[in-house]
Parts: C-alpha cells; sequence; structure tokens
C-alpha cells in the first residue's frame, strides 16, 4: 500500500439501519491478512453477516469486539504495518484540523459536518466532488459515507469487460462527481420504491393562448410554469403526495415546496426547488424559475437550494418525445413527467381537427400510493389547469 492505509469501516447492511454491533475480531491487533480473509462478524437486529478483508496487509484495530457503532464509524485500518498505519492515522488527524488546501478554506462548514468529518478523517475535497456547492452540512457528509461503503463478505471485483469487447472499446474514464452523485441518488431510489405509472394527455389550446397573452406582458410563460403552478395548488389536496417512505417510517413535508428538473449547457442535472410555490403569484413562479435556471447554468446553485422537495416536474420539450417515465427522487413519492409538444385527432364542432397535446406520466410509489388516487391526481390537475387558464 506504499505507508497508505484504508479504513475498515461500519457497514450498512440493511436500508433501516443506523447502527450495527462489532460481535467479534477474527484477527488480532496487528495481525496479517490476505485480501478475502475474514476479519469480523458484524450484527444487525436482522442479521450476523461477516466482513473480509480489501487488501493483504496488516490489520489495526480501533475499537473492541462487542462494541456498537454508529453506521460509517471507523472500526480499524488495514495497512502495510502497525507503524505506517500510526503513521498515517497522525498525517490524516493533522490534515483533518487544517480541514484543507486555499479552496477548501473560502468553504463554509457546519459545526456538525465539521465534527463528522473530523470524526471519519474525511478529506473536504472529495466530498465536493458529489457536487456540493456552498455550505457543506452534516447530511452532505452522511451522504458521502453511504457513497463509499466498504465490502461485504465476498469482495466485490471491478466489473471486467468481456475480453472480445477490447477490440470495439476503450476506457474513457471514471464515472465520478456531480453525475455519479445523481446516479447514486436514483439507485437508491429505485432500490427501495416500488415504483409504477399512470399517464394522461392534456390539451395544451388554451395554455398556448394564455402563453401569448403573458408575452405582451414581457414574461415568458411555459408550459413548465403552468404545470408546476397548478400542481402546487392540488398538492395539499393529496397529502400522500407530500409523503415519503424510508425504512418502514412514513415522513410528511410540510410545506409545498416543488422541484423542476434542469439540464445544463455543460449537460448536468439540477433540480433547484420553489420553496411554498402554492403561496406565490403564477407571475411570482415564472420569474423564480428563470432565476434558479440561470444560476444552474453558471454552477452557482447551493445544494440546500435542491433540497427539501415533495414533488418533481420534469419537462422535456423536445417534440419528437411523445412520452417518458421519471424515476422518483429518494425523498419523494411522485414525480411528473412532461413530454414535448405533439398533436392527435379529435371531434371539435363535429369536425375532425388536430389538437396539441401534452402526455403527462405520473410515476408513484405504490407502497404509499395506490392508482386511484394518482388516477385522480391527475384528473383534479387537469381541472385546475383549466381554471389557471381562465384566470
Amino acid at each position: 500500500m506504499s505507508g497508505e492505509a484504508k479504513k475498515i469501516l461500519a457497514p450498512q447492511l440493511n436500508v433501516n439501519d443506523e447502527n450495527v454491533d462489532l460481535v467479534k475480531w477474527h484477527v488480532e491487533h496487528g495481525g496479517v491478512v490476505s485480501k478475502g480473509d475474514m476479519i469480523c462478524e458484524i450484527e444487525t437486529v436482522k442479521s450476523v453477516n461477516e466482513m473480509v478483508a480489501e487488501d493483504n496487509g496488516v490489520i489495526y484495530l480501533k475499537v473492541r469486539s462487542g462494541t456498537s457503532m454508529k453506521v460509517g464509524e471507523c472500526l480499524g485500518y488495514i495497512g502495510d504495518s502497525l507503524e505506517s498505519i500510526e503513521t498515517f492515522i497522525e498525517k490524516n488527524a493533522k490534515k483533518t484540523e487544517n480541514v484543507s488546501s486555499e479552496k477548501v478554506k473560502s468553504l463554509k462548514i457546519t459545526q456538525k459536518a465539521k465534527k463528522l468529518i473530523k470524526k471519519h478523517q474525511l478529506d473536504v475535497n472529495e466530498i465536493l466532488k458529489m457536487g456540493v456547492k456552498g455550505t457543506i452540512k452534516e447530511s452532505d457528509v452522511e451522504q458521502f459515507l453511504n457513497m463509499t461503503k466498504p465490502q461485504l463478505s465476498t469482495p466485490k471485483k471491478d466489473i471486467e469487460l468481456p475480453g472480445a469487447y477490447t477490440e470495439y472499446v476503450e476506457e474513457d474514464g471514471l464515472h465520478e462527481g456531480h453525475s455519479l452523485f445523481i446516479s447514486q441518488k436514483l439507485k437508491n431510489s429505485v432500490d427501495n420504491k416500488l415504483m409504477t405509472t399512470i399517464e394522461t394527455e392534456l390539451d395544451i389550446t388554451e395554455i398556448k393562448r394564455l402563453t401569448e397573452e403573458f408575452k405582451e406582458k414581457n414574461i415568458m410563460l411555459s408550459y413548465l410554469h403552468v404545470l408546476l403552478f397548478s400542481a402546487s395548488r392540488i398538492l395539499p389536496k393529496f397529502p400522500l403526495f407530500m409523503k415519503f417512505r424510508l425504512g418502514n417510517k412514513i415522513y410528511r413535508y410540510k410545506s409545498v415546496n416543488i422541484a423542476f428538473i434542469v439540464k445544463t449547457f455543460d449537460e448536468l442535472l439540477y433540480s433547484p426547488v420553489l420553496r411554498e410555490a402554492d403561496k406565490h403569484s403564477i407571475e411570482d413562479l415564472v420569474m423564480n424559475c428563470h432565476v434558479t435556471t440561470l444560476k444552474a447554468n453558471r454552477q452557482q446553485l447551493q445544494h440546500d437550494e435542491m433540497e427539501g422537495a415533495c414533488f418533481t416536474v420534469s419537462y422535456i420539450p423536445n417534440a419528437d418525445i411523445r412520452r417518458f417515465v421519471a424515476i422518483i427522487d429518494q425523498f419523494q413519492s411522485g414525480i411528473l413527467a412532461v413530454s414535448g409538444e405533439h398533436s392527435r385527432l379529435a371531434i371539435k364542432d363535429g369536425k375532425v381537427c388536430e389538437v396539441p397535446v401534452l402526455t403527462l406520466t405520473l410515476s408513484y410509489d405504490h407502497q404509499i400510493i395506490d392508482g386511484w388516487y394518482a388516477g385522480s391526481f391527475l384528473s383534479q390537475l387537469q381541472k385546475e389547469i383549466k381554471k389557471v387558464v381562465k384566470g
């Protein structure tokens, strides 16, 4: 390991785990292990699991057998020797106190986050790679710890490309930074939700007329704005969409904070949140959307500006996209996917004509919401949009 050492962290074996018990070490302090050797047993309320060494080396025990630990806490280290591990610990302790380079000094870090960083001897620059901007909070550090869990039982190897493919492809870097952070969030959501969808078509003839009226007042109203505004008005009538399940607990949002998806010029996804959207006029909502979209494109959005939304609307304004399914955020129970504008045939005044429409696809967590409830939500949304259009 060339003088470096790796931490052995208390793993999160189940979604609900906050603490685990170190039942027994199977190696002594200073003992030599090979990669894949069992080093200890970890117990949760549900099961006992074996942890294995991720590398060849010497084990440094930080805590005793029988200790109860919080998920993510350091159990020990593995390195070339006890001396090199002790040097590594001392070096990183000083590095943590200094909390980082000149770049990191300009950051704001909450006291709780600082304590967690020091406790786990983390590199702040690694936390920043998740896409955190502005103040680093305790939740950011916890998210980083969850993304860097140790291997359990059988060590997982990097997925190897089948030999036949080496003729056709080449490596193109690592999946990291903000893109990795987003993909981890989506994977956590898919792993913990029973997601299904329901959809309807929205006639936008009158909305198009409304957008022209706003344009005359120099207000750039879009279909997205109308949907965000209308959804904010009906969400209090559908409280299940303001709840989400995490483990065996149900959480409820206190305010109607709605997020929307922004795809920036540099191809990154952001989800800025409109706070208490149900208490603002549609003109205010339009302005807030424009401001936050501009901040996203300038990479000026703070991390807390993308937290705390009870519902999300994702709009792809591409006429070739007739429908798509959006993945629910980990801490929500619903997301509305809005297609590009297209046409369908309809009968109006006894004549067949083309009507401009959007397809609205609602993804929802079936652990919280059933199909009837989701269908009622879409029906009420249609009615609310008609009210908004009529003024």
